[in-house]
């Protein structure tokens, strides 16, 4: 994230150099001062990008595993135990062996999938951090990633051009001192510097960690599991928007940045800081708190003209019942319980909406089926599943980018659960509901998109990309007729998926058209 702080940066022409050659880009990019208002300077590409590249990659300064996985992530090479895809690109089955995970035998703290990653970690920065974790098992990945550059910059291993680089990032230093948290930061700082040794000044240390506070990314991977936080120089130069260009995405301990969509040469480089699918109210909530500024882009704007058109003066109020929804949803799925969230969405949604009904396509609504979709097929309830999967996929109105991915696949597992169940299960051909031959389309109609997407999001190289390409392959290779991209069974899919809408009560416009 940059800042007007940090808009002198471009000027220095051999640290922009030297910051943009640590990374591996398709074409070059450049450091120049933003034309998105108040945010500095900005990376921007020079030459266009298609829609669905990979802009550019990097190898991180830091990355910590979240504490409660660090028994089944490797910290040095963040493979995740519990991945469902399976390296040769497919999903995992019953019958893999799950992948061993050991200890540092020293810390107890930090777990690696081979001896391999074991030793490349101990020398490059395990071996200075090893005791002081032990002393302190539970400390925040944050805090753990100061104290990882504290000792990587006792020890010489950032370089000079990359400190230099690390210390021209924003601090947001006042605002984090002023806030709830202060206290926090400033124990967690004179710790940091008194138990590494460092030479910094405490004043240094604090604005470092403040760094690490303000810039540190998610280690999300294609898979869509949050793994930790990572800080890295050029990708923190990316501004923020709500309508972003490019996303982050995790390969193995590789920061990737890709393409949302075509880049003009000289187009600034965007990704957005709060879950983009979210409404501008919860949005513009996760800004503030997280990144202390406010958001007036158009699509914003948009948002909230709608709002005071549908709620006349009850922004304050829808505000809160949207998060208290949110929070209701996150509850649910932690309990596995379905008839409470129903009802508390119900209720909640009277303190806005006399008659209780929540618009379809108003966040976190969408949201709030997909989690019903879940919980409920979490207790075997498959039709429920699929009805609550079905609003939930199809009123999100961004269907783009990772997310769209992983609700349309788990939508997908649905369907292919209930074509496995047995026959008296699921009531096929009854009050309405799709026939057996219509499910079957609606599925390879939509794996064939969902496989197309995966590539188009993640590109065609991650396994994960592979593994659904590969189901598709597989779920379609015995099928009788016309096949998926052809006229004659895009017509077949249209008719099947008007008769799974009317099913779930949702407007076939509201319907994918294939590809």
């Amino acid at each position: 994230m940059s800042s007007i702080a940090d808009s002198a940066l471009h000027e220095d022409e051999t640290l922009c150099t030297q910051i943009l050659e640590t990374i591996t880009a398709a074409s070059p990019l450049q450091i120049l001062p933003s034309k998105i208002s108040g945010a500095g300077i900005g990376l921007f590409v020079t030459k266009d990008v298609d829609d669905g590249e990979e802009i550019f990659g990097s190898k991180p300064l830091v990355n910590c595993v979240d504490n409660e996985l660090q028994r089944s992530v490797c910290d040095n090479c963040c493979a995740y135990q519990l991945s469902t895809v399976h390296p040769s690109g497919r999903f995992r089955t019953a019958e893999d062996a799950e992948l061993e995970m050991k200890a540092c035998s020293r810390c107890k703290v930090c777990y690696y999938c081979s001896r391999a990653c074991q030793r490349k970690a101990w020398k490059t920065h395990h071996k200075h951090e090893c005791e002081l974790l032990s002393e302190t098992p539970t400390m925040h990945p944050l805090t753990r990633a100061l104290y990882r550059i504290l000792l990587s910059i006792k020890h010489n291993i950032l370089s000079g051009d990359q400190r230099a680089a690390m210390q021209r990032l924003t601090s947001n230093m006042p605002e984090l001192l002023s806030s709830d948290n202060a206290k926090l930061i400033v124990g967690a700082s004179e710790a940091a510097r008194s138990r590494t040794k460092t030479d910094l000044s405490f004043a240094e240390v604090v604005r470092l960690y403040c760094i690490v506070l303000t810039n540190s990314v998610s280690i999300f991977q294609p898979e869509g599991r949050m793994l930790g936080s990572s800080l890295d120089v050029v990708a923190s130069l990316m501004n923020h928007s709500c309508d972003p260009n490019a996303f982050v995405v995790f390969e193995g301990n590789s920061l990737r940045v890709r393409s949302l969509r075509k880049l003009r040469g000289g187009e600034e480089i965007t990704q957005c800081y709060a879950d983009v699918n979210m409404d501008v109210l919860i949005r513009g909530r996760k800004l503030k708190d997280s990144y202390n500024f406010d958001c007036h882009c158009e699509r914003c704007e948009k948002e909230l003209k709608a709002h005071e058109e549908r709620t006349p003066g009850m922004i304050p109020q829808m505000e809160q019942t949207q998060h208290d929804l949110i929070d209701r949803s996150n509850e649910a799925i932690r309990l596995i319980n379905i008839d409470t969230l129903s009802t508390d969405a119900h209720n909640l949604a009277s303190r806005i909406f006399p008659n209780g009904k929540w618009p379809e396509d108003l966040q976190p609504w969408p949201t709030l089926h997909i989690s019903q979709s879940r919980v409920s097929k979490a207790q075997g309830s498959l039709v429920p599943a699929l009805k609550y999967g079905v609003k939930g996929y199809l009123f999100q109105e961004r269907r783009i980018g990772p997310s769209w991915i992983h609700d349309l696949l788990e939508f997908l597992q649905v369907i292919s659960r209930m074509l496995v169940a047995p026959k008296g299960d699921i009531p096929f051909g009854k009050d309405g509901f799709p026939s057996e031959v219509q499910l079957w389309t609606i599925l390879h109609g939509h794996l064939r998109e969902l496989a197309l997407g995966a590539t188009r999001t993640f590109g065609e190289r991650t396994a994960y990309s592979q593994a659904i390409g590969a189901w598709y392959s597989g779920s379609i290779a015995e099928e009788e007729g016309p096949k998926p991209g052809t006229t004659a069974f895009a017509n077949r899919f249209k008719r099947a998926q008007g008769v799974l809408l009317a099913w779930a009560g949702v407007d076939e416009s509201r319907g994918i058209v294939l590809t």
